[in-house]
């Protein structure tokens, strides 16, 4: 594998902000080779709860980047993070 290469992880979530926070904490213990490069994406598909504040808390320990879609459906929370990955794989 090209080391050189961006690697983008999407994360689609509506109302799981426990879940989800406990997912991003375990992001942050992983071990990530020299030479990776990966940016996070979660996109937030029509979210209520508090989830955005919670995204706001991991910023600075993950390179992490928050998507809002409002419309409902998981496919429109999966496409939204396509649209905005700058990872040659996601």
């Amino acid at each position: 594998m090209d080391l050189n290469r961006l690697i983008t992880v999407a994360i689609p979530t509506h109302n799981r902000v426990a879940v989800l926070r406990e997912t991003l904490e375990r992001l942050t213990r992983m071990s990530v080779p020299d030479g990776v490069a990966w940016e996070l994406l979660v996109a937030q598909n029509h979210c209520t709860d508090d989830t955005a504040a919670m995204l706001v808390e991991f910023a600075s320990r993950l390179p992490l980047r928050a998507l809002t879609e409002p419309r409902p459906g998981v496919n429109f929370a999966r496409n939204a993070a396509v649209d905005a990955a700058r990872g040659e794989y996601i």
